[in-house]
């Protein structure tokens, strides 16, 4: 059954295990010879090049698959993540934006959106639109959402709003260190300097 695309999947990572990457590519691009719409098939793709280090060819397979399917925030979001590690932070944000406008319930968007307003595009009107979409993080239980709710809120100076999630995220993840270099930051602007030294030279 040429349409079982899961044995496509399966077939192409036996053969990456071995390294034995073009096998491991020619078998995503027959699943999608039958099915251009496969977008798992897309991603697997992005994958193979990801692991070799070829991050142009991954993301021309991320592009192709939104040129068949733009709407897709599933392939979005992998994208947008790829361009964030490249510090290619426009096209990043743009994506994040478009997922947000389809849906604007997707966390792990909110989160990364909310963070580069704060880091790359800090401006008082963006450390608005953060804190507005970060509000749903105050009582969150993962971590990095309440660091980024604690780091907006630290940026627009709400120390005490942004206190409670700073201590909670490095409670949670003690050994992240931009959690400890956050929350030595918060101290450091009450003027807690004891505090401060020991969080920022974590």
């Amino acid at each position: 059954n040429p349409r079982q695309f899961t044995a496509y999947l399966v077939q192409s990572n036996i053969y990456a295990k071995d390294k034995a990457w073009e096998p491991a590519i020619a078998v995503l691009l027959k699943g999608l010879t039958v099915e251009k719409k496969w977008l798992g098939g897309y991603s697997a793709q992005a994958s193979i090049y990801l692991k070799q280090k070829l991050n142009d060819k991954a993301i021309s397979a991320y592009l192709a698959g939104l040129q068949v399917a733009p709407k897709s925030n599933g392939l979005a979001m992998q994208l947008a993540s790829l361009y964030e590690q490249q510090k290619d932070f426009v096209k990043a944000k743009k994506l994040y934006e478009q997922v947000l406008e389809r849906n604007a319930t997707i966390e792990p968007a909110i989160n990364n959106l909310a963070s580069l307003l704060t880091d790359q595009f800090r401006s008082e009107a963006n450390l608005k639109k953060a804190q507005e979409i970060s509000t749903r993080f105050k009582n969150a239980t993962e971590p990095y959402y309440l660091d980024t709710y604690g780091w907006v809120n630290t940026q627009l100076g709400l120390l005490d709003d942004a206190q409670n999630a700073l201590e909670s995220a490095v409670l949670s993840a003690p050994n992240v260190a931009v959690f400890n270099y956050h929350l030595g930051y918060l101290y450091q602007l009450q003027n807690k300097p004891v505090k401060a030294t020991q969080y920022l030279n974590m």
